[in-house]
């Protein structure tokens, strides 16, 4: 089995995962897996990144705002097992980073060597320089750092999680086998 995969079954799968109650799965793969949580989309990338799969991840974020009827939270959290797409598909991903539904945008780079830190780096410069002005956005490799970080900039919005839930999710979908 995949690392990050444990079934096509969703009720399995959020067993494993030890998700809220609240948090409902969404499609997912040996690849990818979603996870819905009132106004926020979680996604979590374990293997390649692949066009059936970024098709599914913008497919979600339409069905989530679509769902709330305003702005939404994106989590994004990416195994540094996961490879990084080529050109053409980085560009189509980094489109959902700013979708103008998204008022929340964190991605959850894990590891903690160098290439986990310029990885990080080039996401936050991207997102500075042609992110989503009216969004904010997050690079961040430490899980409960992010938690933290999501829950104070999501004030306000219907949607504000507890971190606790945050937290269990993206840790979750980083560490489930």
């Amino acid at each position: 089995m995949e690392p990050g995969y444990v079934s096509d079954d969703p009720t399995r799968i959020s067993r494993a995962l030890q998700l809220p109650p609240s948090a409902t799965m969404g499609p997912g793969t040996a690849d990818y897996q979603m996870v819905r949580l009132d106004g926020i989309l979680v996604g979590g990338w374990y293997g390649d990144v692949t066009d059936e799969g970024v098709a599914t991840w913008r497919k979600s974020v339409a069905e989530v705002a679509q769902r709330t009827q305003g702005p939404i939270g994106l989590i994004t959290c990416i195994r540094e097992s996961s490879s990084p797409p080529d050109g053409e598909l980085r560009r189509s991903a980094a489109k959902i980073l700013f979708d103008p539904s998204v008022a929340v945008s964190l991605l959850v780079f894990e590891g903690t060597g160098f290439r986990a830190a310029i990885v990080r780096s080039v996401i936050a410069m991207m997102f500075a320089l042609v992110g989503n002005k009216n969004a904010v956005h997050k690079v961040i490799g430490d899980p409960k750092e992010a938690a933290q970080w999501f829950v104070e900039h999501t004030a306000g919005q219907p949607w504000r999680p507890d971190s606790g839930e945050i937290l269990r999710i993206i840790e979750a979908l980083l560490t489930t086998t």
